[in-house]
């Protein structure tokens, strides 16, 4: 996983792992950025929690 949560329009990239989380497999080749390799449901676990925790850092 990537160490921050980039996007440029966090409503449609929060949308876009609720669409993801679901998914039982155990690669993800997103359009940018490395192959990940592992269970796609946490990776996408994680990036909700790391926009959450990003999002409240923000003044």
């Amino acid at each position: 996983m990537p160490l921050g949560f980039f996007h440029h329009e966090r409503a449609r990239a929060l949308a876009s792992l609720e669409v993801i989380g679901p998914l039982d497999a155990g690669a993800l080749l997103p359009g940018h950025g490395p192959l990940h390799r592992g269970p796609v449901r946490a990776a996408a676990g994680q990036a909700r929690e790391r926009a959450t925790r990003n999002a409240r850092a923000r003044p």
